[in-house]
């Protein structure tokens, strides 16, 4: 008997999905503001600045209440105005700078050197600084016989005898040296040609060529500073210039 037929399988048949609902995206937050955390130092102060300090809260001794109001204005308790009077036209007048300043006095002089101790001149001082003169120009005296020759004083001259004996006073006793003074009247001897001898003896010197020498020097010094102050070119440069002077010590005799 024939085969019942069979059914064909029915196609599948694709199921549809449903279309997917739009949803809709999320608002954008609002951006926070840019603000810098202070750091924690800067609150620390804030909070000390705020207390303030402890003697503070004390009441004051006069409130502003108290105090009177402040006059401001031409109508309150103001002084007047004061009345200043018009300068007159010589004030007003430029000051020109080729107009001559008055001449500015002389500047005080330096003071002179100090005045060295008096001596008395003695006509035997006078031949025994000439001797010592001559001798010097001769390069005889060095050393410890120049000063023995510088420093004594002949203050006597013995002259009977063959060997004349001539007296010197000194006033150290380093040159009361008889050894000093042989070598001396050796050189006065040559130079003279007489027979001497010298005595020294301690005392106090006063006309001596040391002495003389000094005074002719600081009679030379005081001339030569009497002449610069005297002038006319030096008296006009002190007066025309403020800071113009003349230093010590720096005039020198020619």
């Amino acid at each position: 008997m024939p085969a019942a037929p069979v059914a064909s399988a029915a196609a599948p048949v694709a199921a549809r999905r449903p279309a997917p609902t739009p949803i809709a995206a999320p608002a954008p937050a609002p951006a926070a503001p840019l603000l810098r955390t202070p750091p924690a130092r800067a609150l620390a102060k804030a909070a000390v600045a705020d207390d303030g300090p402890p003697w503070a809260d004390d009441e004051p001794d006069e409130l502003l209440d108290d105090l009177p109001a402040p006059t401001r204005g031409r109508g309150g308790n103001a002084p007047p105005p004061v009345q200043r009077a018009r300068p007159s036209v010589d004030e007003l007048e430029p000051a020109y700078d080729d107009e001559r300043a008055a001449p500015r006095a002389a500047a005080p002089s330096f003071a002179p050197p100090p005045a060295l101790p008096p001596f008395e001149r003695t006509e035997l001082g006078t031949r025994w600084y000439g001797l010592i003169g001559r001798c010097a120009e001769a390069g005889k005296l060095v050393a410890m016989v120049r000063a023995l020759a510088m420093q004594s004083e002949l203050f006597h001259c013995d002259a009977d005898g063959e060997t004349p004996t001539w007296r010197l006073r000194v006033g150290l006793e380093t040159l009361r040296n008889q050894a000093l003074a042989d070598k001396l009247a050796a050189i006065l001897r040559e130079l003279t040609g007489e027979k001497l001898q010298l005595v020294v003896e301690m005392g106090d010197p006063q006309d001596t060529p040391l002495r003389r020498d000094a005074a002719e020097a600081d009679r030379k010094q005081r001339a030569a500073i009497a002449e610069i102050q005297s002038d006319a070119t030096v008296r006009a440069l002190l007066a025309q210039f403020q800071t113009a002077r003349i230093l010590p010590g720096s005039v020198k005799p020619l």
